[in-house]
């Protein structure tokens, strides 16, 4: 097997869960929009990454971005112990891109060396560990400057367009029309709240209070994101057909699993087991149970999975798209046999 492998033939998300199925170690390399970075995996899992002048979270935000990115994965670099991913963000990168990432000794963010002219002394010598001097090689410094002033234009037009957005609500909330029609009618005493007598009983009614709009309950997500996002809620045939295993009966097998969505927001669970094998129904005994927790992302669905096989317990990894038929189309990666494939979803009438 060769230390370094061209995975060009894969989006990011694949490569990712190819990665995290396969429980690979290493540095996978990735050149894109021009910009040159790595990302850090032990075991399958992502430990730190870093694009241009962007590490950790913000790299990965960056490069789910981009199209046409190259990769090359390399399993002889070593994978140090520290990270710049905090604990908040290595939950929105479960939650929210799907992305296992790595227990780390170290949470503070790594020391990256950068390359320093021949003539030029640095002005002060930096301790860093010894794992972190080698993660990444290093880019010039006038195309870090460059690309830190473009991001923090971004981040700078993104804030406005915030700020307007928010101050075009409140205009023509109702709460700013009551207000403004209180003010171009002539003067009067406020009308005060008279508690009401019921006439059976005589108890006094408190003047109702007007309930509050409900808040999207995920971090970051709509009310208008959560009512356009599709509802998978339902019971689903998936067939997973593989198309590479390091197993080579496994070759070509389709796989049939009964699944049972519950989608909650743009956050689902589904629970299941395995029915068929090539269209053959399964006796009792052979149907093993399955484990999904997945993301909704307008047609955009990415899903790990846990299947208790009889001998052992294999994780994985499914990306569909919304069909017009509204069925689910993408692909599936396996712990088991390092299998990867085509995955289809249909809903069960």
């Amino acid at each position: 097997m060769p230390h370094k492998e061209p995975v060009d033939a894969y989006g990011f998300s694949e490569v990712i869960a190819m990665l995290f199925a396969n429980g690979e170690s290493g540095r996978l390399d990735v050149v894109a929009g021009g910009n040159e970075g790595a990302l850090l995996f032990n075991g399958g899992k992502l430990v730190d990454a870093r694009l241009g002048h962007l590490t950790g979270f913000q790299a990965i935000n960056a490069l789910a971005s981009m199209r046409d990115a190259h990769f090359q994965f390399d399993r002889s670099a070593a994978v140090p112990a520290v990270s710049s991913i905090t604990p908040s963000e290595r939950l929105v990168l479960r939650q929210f891109f799907g992305i296992e990432t790595a227990d780390t000794h170290n949470v503070s963010a790594p020391v990256l060396v950068e390359s320093v002219p021949a003539a030029v002394e640095p002005v002060e010598e930096v301790n860093e560990p010894a794992e972190a001097a080698a993660i990444y090689s290093a880019a010039p410094r006038f195309r870090y400057l460059v690309l830190g002033a473009l991001a923090v234009l971004l981040v700078a037009v993104i804030a406005g367009a915030v700020v307007l957005r928010e101050k075009f609500r409140e205009r023509n909330s109702p709460a700013a029309e009551t207000s403004l029609a209180t003010r171009t009618e002539p003067a009067s005493a406020p009308a005060v709240a008279t508690p009401a007598k019921t006439e059976e009983s005589g108890v006094t009614e408190q003047p109702r209070i007007a309930k509050q709009p409900r808040i999207a309950e995920q971090p970051g997500v709509t009310e208008e994101a959560v009512a356009a996002t599709p509802n998978l809620t339902g019971e689903w045939s998936v067939v997973n057909t593989v198309n590479t295993t390091s197993y080579q009966s496994f070759q070509n097998l389709r796989i049939g699993f009964a699944v049972s969505i519950n989608q909650t927001g743009t956050t689902f669970t589904a629970r299941g087991r395995k029915v068929s094998e090539n269209g053959r129904t399964l006796p009792a005994n052979s149907r093993t149970p399955i484990e999904l927790k997945g993301v909704i992302n307008g047609d955009h669905i990415e899903a790990t999975f846990s299947e208790q096989g009889s001998q052992r317990k294999t994780n994985g990894r499914f990306v569909w798209k919304i069909d017009r038929a509204g069925g689910l189309t993408g692909t599936f990666a396996s712990s088991a046999a390092r299998t990867t494939g085509k995955s289809t979803a249909t809903r069960e009438l």
